[in-house]
């Protein structure tokens, strides 16, 4: 039987980020977005992409291109609909090269040191991959699999890993696109993998998390979070930390796989997996809010939840995961939202770091457009008789 740590005891505080802005924008929300690490926010349409300051909140300007997918770097994005691909400069508004999709995308196009990758699936039987070069969109490699993709590829070092409805994940060289190695996963439909450490994580549908080793594929553990994971595994320096379907958070050491700590969410996590940054790990929650945690001075985890700006936190939804930019001081997080059945307008909300809000025991401060709630103080133990 599996050892599981007992969890840290979750303290109330304050999380040390202030309300940076947050808006009010006309017309259909966007139907993706991302941040540029240039100080953009870049928020794709069906017939347009936008560049919005991080600082302001000010449109700057827009392209009457179809955006539906959307990736980007430091200092260019890559905008996709069914048919085109397109490299746009963020700082000139220009489009640097496109060329056909050669299909539908199945996911948005994944950036990485000067390599775009492209992901379609035909229908349910068949994915492609493709690599281009980021300077002028030149084709480098692709791979086929006669098995749809379950989730978007992940890349670290020179290597990608991808999951596939046979039940496999198959670990690709990143210069040439060849297989390394395949492994089925005999326990279930593995979900969207987690590449980083030189270990592939990934769970499936048979409420496993796996850990399989990235240089030949051997899965080397295999842990029981207590429900089917949600989205991607997220990773920092020491955990790995998965969001289920039963509204838990799960942070596990990525050496032993040990349970470090585990947190009760206010309700079940949307479908986007957690997301981390400095001491910092999120994760959407499906009223619309975002659930932080925070390592404070000793490295226990501390909780604050971030309400999306609205009448009620039962009418928001969040259109993309949160996103971070930037570390430190300057690190920033970033989250779009709709109100449900109000598509003649949608909002953003920026949090930036440097500031610590005051701690306190007592109904949080509300931050205009942004409720913080603290989590619940732990009693103290009764001191026996």
């Amino acid at each position: 039987m599996e050892t599981v740590a007992a969890p840290a005891r979750i303290q109330p505080t304050a999380l040390p980020f202030t309300l940076g802005w947050t808006r009010d924008y006309q017309g259909t929300p966007p139907v993706t977005a991302a941040v540029s690490d240039s100080g953009w926010l870049v928020a794709g349409f069906a017939d347009r992409v936008e560049f919005i300051s991080l600082t302001t909140g000010l449109p700057a300007g827009s392209l009457p291109l179809p955006a539906p997918h959307l990736g980007c770097d430091p200092t260019s994005c890559v905008l996709a609909d069914d048919t085109t691909v397109r490299s746009v400069n963020v700082a000139t508004r220009s489009v640097r090269w496109q060329k056909s999709t050669q299909g539908p995308l199945a996911f948005a196009p994944t950036l990485r040191s000067g390599w775009v990758f492209l992901s379609t699936n035909d229908g349910k039987t068949a994915s492609k991959i493709v690599a281009l070069r980021d300077t002028d969109g030149g084709e480098v490699w692709s791979y086929s699999s006669t098995a749809r993709l379950t989730g978007p590829i992940a890349v670290d070092g020179d290597r990608m890993a991808i999951a596939t409805a046979d039940w496999s994940i198959t670990m690709l060289d990143l210069r040439t696109g060849k297989t390394v190695w395949t492994t089925p996963i005999f326990s279930g439909l593995p979900g969207t993998p987690r590449l980083g450490g030189g270990v592939v994580y990934v769970g499936t549908e048979t409420r496993e998390l796996l850990f399989l080793d990235a240089a030949n594929g051997r899965i080397t553990d295999t842990h029981h979070p207590g429900a089917v994971v949600v989205g991607a595994p997220a990773l920092d320096e020491h955990l790995i930390y998965t969001g289920g379907q039963d509204g838990v958070l799960n942070a596990f050491d990525r050496g032993t796989g040990a349970v470090q700590w585990r947190a009760n969410l206010p309700t079940r996590p949307a479908d986007m997996g957690p997301v981390t940054g400095p001491n910092l790990v999120m994760i959407a929650l499906r009223n619309g809010a975002v659930q932080a945690y925070l390592a404070d001075g000793d490295g226990k985890k501390t909780a604050a939840t971030l309400a999306a700006p609205g009448p009620g936190d039962n009418t928001i939804q969040l259109r993309v995961p949160p996103m971070i930019v930037g570390s430190g001081p300057s690190t920033r997080i970033v989250t779009i939202s709709v109100a449900v059945g109000d598509s003649a307008k949608w909002s953003a909300t920026v949090l930036t770091g440097g500031n610590r809000l005051p701690v306190t025991n007592v109904p949080p401060p509300v931050i205009p457009g942004l409720a913080l709630k603290l989590s619940p103080a732990v009693p103290p133990p009764t001191p026996p008789k």
